[in-house]
């Protein structure tokens, strides 16, 4: 199973730049921090927000009002320079030249893969930049006003092309929508995946929902039809990773994905999807909805879902679950299910303070050592052969207390390894039943190390 750590790239470097005394980009960052990752058992590394961005976008974060009034709040002490423009509002697939090049790509690619680390990258199908390559090439690849329909401000650019949004949200005003049912449109856009799959070993693709032709539909269905697009018969999704698949059989596809669409993308190739539900229930703590939730899905539905209790989009774990105990107590939950396990840069620090994408850094805080060795004991207990490679169940937990308690198992080469959380705010005992545990001594007693603290003791066979 995958290990996977995100990097927002342009901050990371920023602070490399800045703890070393030099400027550092793709090409000369120090491996050493890589070589800790991989010592841990970190097996992918997703570098967010590699490519070549525009100066319009930019010029809009660096102007708009309420983009200026959140970072000023989330950065106290925010700078001009400190607004470096969103990594989502993408100019071209190509690496930004502040950070380095494609060949510095591939040979920073290379470097990872020596230590056992492959290289995810960003796709963004939903929209470009405003000063995007593809608006000069074809404006037609974009959506657009209707004829003779009022060009808003709040939903189009002045020359009538749609900004960019989803089926809920207001318009993301640094960016252009794309006309998924134009088929240059997505011929371009397979190419840009194509791209991909050449400087890197996947790729986690940005709202990926958005470009379902029912979500288009219902999103865009008035531009779409003023000028005689129709639905095509099938999914963008799947011609896409089914061309990258071809060429690039082991590329890794991760959806972000909101609606109850992981099913879908899954149908059409992805390898993962965003397993948000639990996070927003973890989030919450209703135990029932928790246990339901975890039957419910299985095993099936847990090896394809990305699982996170913290990425750029959310809040940081200890701000989100309330306390930095609560937090570690969601991410053993979480990162002892199967599936990909999903870490954020910052978070094994026990960091609160957010970093908003459109910034290069976020307000300076203090790791938590404690935090920090919680992480190296868990990544490593995660890592091991038991909780990849074995036989996930869930366990019976009995006893009075025992709906304070989520549960787990994990059995491989004849050993057991159990997961068990009290997710709640008070102290409660119960009893796990394991009936696949098996003496590996003489007699009824099997030796337990607990594998976060490392105390040993014994348990009779038939008591447990």
């Amino acid at each position: 199973m995958y290990h996977l750590y995100e990097i927002s790239t342009r901050p990371f470097l920023h602070e490399l730049s800045q703890k070393l005394g030099k400027k550092i980009t793709l090409k000369d960052v120090p491996m050493d921090f890589f070589e800790e990752l991989a010592e841990m058992g970190i097996n992918v590394v997703w570098m967010m927000g590699i490519w070549k961005l525009g100066k319009k976008a930019l010029a809009f974060d660096r102007s708009h009002p309420p983009h200026q009034e959140n970072f000023k709040k989330v950065l106290p002490g925010h700078q001009t320079d400190d607004t470096i423009g969103s990594p989502y509002a993408v100019v071209k697939y190509e690496c930004n030249p502040e950070i380095g090049t494609d060949e510095d790509i591939l040979e920073f690619k290379g470097k990872l893969n020596a230590l056992g680390l492959k290289l995810m990258l960003d796709f963004v199908p939903n929209h470009f930049a405003p000063d995007g390559e593809l608006r000069d090439i074809d404006p037609a690849c974009f959506v657009q006003k209707p004829p003779h329909a009022h060009n808003s401000p709040a939903n189009y650019h002045e020359d009538g092309i749609a900004y960019g949004k989803d089926m809920y949200s207001g318009a993301w005003m640094d960016t252009i929508q794309l006309n998924y049912w134009n088929p240059k449109t997505r011929d371009y856009m397979k190419e840009q995946i194509l791209r991909i799959g050449e400087l890197s070993d996947g790729v986690r693709c940005d709202m990926a929902m958005l470009v379902l032709n029912w979500v288009i539909e219902k999103t865009w269905s008035e531009q779409l039809n003023a000028y005689g697009y129709k639905k095509p018969a099938s999914e963008f999704w799947g011609e896409a990773i089914a061309a990258a698949k071809q060429l690039f059989p082991d590329m890794i596809f991760m959806a972000e994905c909101y609606w109850n669409t992981e099913e879908t993308l899954f149908s059409l190739g992805f390898d993962y999807c965003y397993d948000k539900e639990l996070y927003d229930k973890l989030e919450s703590g209703h135990m029932d909805n928790l246990r339901g939730y975890i039957h419910w899905r299985g095993l099936n539905y847990f090896k394809k879902a990305a699982h996170f209790i913290e990425n750029h989009d959310e809040p940081r774990a200890p701000v989100a679950f309330h306390s930095l105990r609560r937090a570690n107590a969601a991410a053993v939950v979480t990162m002892a299910l199967p599936g990909l396990r999903f870490y954020n840069h910052g978070q094994f620090q026990g960091r609160s303070n957010r970093l908003a994408v459109h910034l290069r850094r976020a307000a300076d805080e203090a790791p938590h050592p404690e935090t920090e060795a919680f992480y190296k004991k868990l990544v490593k207990a995660i890592s091991s052969p038991v909780f990849n490679k074995g036989n996930w169940t869930v366990p019976l937990v009995t006893g009075e207390n025992s709906w304070k308690f989520l549960s787990f198992a994990w059995s491989y080469n004849g050993e057991t390894c159990a997961v068990i959380v009290n997710y709640t705010d008070a102290m409660a005992d119960a009893r796990i039943v394991l009936p696949d545990a098996q003496s590996t001594t003489p007699g009824d007693n099997i030796p337990i190390v607990e594998l976060l603290c490392g105390e040993k003791y014994e348990r009779s066979l038939n008591e447990i």
